[in-house]
C-alpha cells in the first residue's frame, strides 16, 4: 500500500513539474512546427518541381531560407513598440497566407514571393515565440521553458514530416493547404493564450559589443548580434583552434554536405528521371 503511495506521488510529482513549464500557446509553436518544419520543406520543392526546372527548385527553397534574416528586426520591433502578440499572430496568419498562394498559382516569379512570405512570417513568429519566454520569466526558468518550447516545435516537425510523407503521394495541392489550415489555428491560442511581456526596466539597448556589457544584455536573439570587425576576426582566432572551433568546423562541413548531397538527389530523382 506504501509503495502504491509513493509511486501516485512521484507521478504527481512529474505531471505537476511538466505542467508548471508549459503554456497553453505552445500549442501555436507545435502547429507552425508541423507546417514549417515539417510539410513546407517537402511541399514547396515538389510543387515547383512541376516546371521541371532545377532552378525554380534551388531559388524556392533559398527565399524560404531567407526571411530567417529578418529576424532581428522583428525582435527589435517587438522590444521598441511592445507588440509582441501581434506580430506572433500576424507571422502565422502570413504564414498561411504564402501557403494558401503557392498551391494555387504556377509562375515561378510567384513561388519566390510565396516562399519569401512564408519565411518572413515564420521569422517572426518563432523570435517572438522565444521572446514570450526570455522577457517574461526569469533567467533560471529559459532551460527548462525553452526546452519543453522547443519539444512541442519538434514534436510538431516529426508529425509534419510524417504527414508530408502521405499528402505528397495524394496531393501536392491538398497538403499545403492542410499546412496553411494548420498555421491558421495556431492563431487562437496565440491570440487568446499570450499576454505582451511587461517593459524592461531598466530599457535594454542594442549595443554595439553586447558582450562586454554583461548577461544583462541577453534578453532578446537581436542584442546577441555582433558587428564584424577585423578586431573581432583577429579575438575569434583562439577559438577557432580549442576543440569548440573543430567541433563548429566538422558540423559546418557535415551539415554543407548532406545539404548537397539531399540537393542532388533531389534534382537527380524528379529531373533527370522524369526526362528518361
Amino acid at each position: 500500500m506504501a509503495t502504491t503511495s509513493t509511486k501516485s506521488a512521484a507521478t504527481t510529482a512529474r505531471t505537476c513539474t511538466w505542467r508548471q513549464w508549459v503554456e497553453t500557446w505552445y500549442l501555436a509553436y507545435a502547429l507552425l512546427g508541423v507546417a514549417i518544419a515539417g510539410l513546407a520543406p517537402i511541399l514547396l520543392p515538389l510543387t515547383a518541381s512541376r516546371t521541371g526546372n532545377a532552378g525554380d527548385v534551388g531559388l524556392v527553397m533559398a527565399a524560404f531560407s531567407l526571411g530567417g534574416l529578418t529576424a532581428p528586426l522583428w525582435g527589435g520591433l517587438a522590444d521598441r513598440y511592445r507588440v509582441h502578440r501581434w506580430l506572433l499572430v500576424g507571422g502565422l496568419l502570413i504564414v498561411a497566407t504564402g501557403l494558401v498562394a503557392f498551391a494555387f498559382t504556377q509562375a515561378s516569379a510567384a513561388w519566390l514571393a510565396s516562399a519569401l512570405l512564408i519565411s518572413i512570417g515564420s521569422a517572426a513568429a518563432a523570435t517572438v515565440a522565444n521572446l514570450f519566454v526570455v522577457e517574461a520569466h526569469p533567467p533560471s526558468e529559459w532551460d527548462e521553458r525553452i526546452g519543453w518550447l522547443q519539444t512541442f516545435y519538434g514534436g510538431g516537425q516529426v508529425g509534419g514530416l510524417l504527414l508530408a510523407g502521405v499528402l505528397s503521394q495524394i496531393d501536392l495541392r491538398a497538403g499545403l493547404l492542410a499546412a496553411a489550415g494548420l498555421t491558421a489555428l495556431a492563431i487562437l491560442p496565440g491570440l487568446f493564450a499570450t499576454h505582451t511581456p511587461p517593459i524592461p526596466v531598466p530599457p535594454k539597448p542594442v549595443l554595439l559589443h553586447p558582450t562586454r556589457h554583461g548577461d544583462w544584455v541577453t534578453g532578446s536573439p537581436q542584442r546577441l548580434f555582433h558587428h564584424l570587425t577585423w578586431t573581432a576576426l583577429r579575438q575569434l582566432r583562439p577559438a577557432l583552434l580549442s576543440p569548440f572551433g573543430i567541433f563548429l568546423a566538422v558540423w559546418l562541413i557535415s551539415f554543407a554536405g548532406a545539404a548537397a548531397v539531399f540537393s542532388l538527389d533531389f534534382i537527380r530523382n524528379n529531373f533527370f528521371a522524369s526526362r528518361w
